[in-house]
């Protein structure tokens, strides 16, 4: 059992941008994600799974990616 941090997701195209994670889904390392960009709080990273996603506009959708661990591969 692993809780994520900020540091854990690289967000593809921007840099220093705040990172939280949703509480509706609550992603954990590993599980396939995709960021939301708020307005205000930065990028939200949801499961690509998340039912709320369904009544996020699709253009403020942005891709983000797990940093990959010491021990991956």
């Amino acid at each position: 059992y692993y809780l994520p941090l900020e540091k854990d997701i690289i967000v593809t195209g921007l840099h220093n941008t705040p990172v939280h994670f949703a509480k509706c889904c609550q992603p954990m390392y590993g599980d396939n994600v995709i960021g939301f960009i708020s307005s205000g709080k930065g990028v939200i990273v949801h499961r690509t799974n998340c039912i709320n996603l369904n009544y996020i506009d699709n253009e403020r959708f942005i891709e983000v990616n797990w940093r990959p661990k010491k021990h991956d591969k």
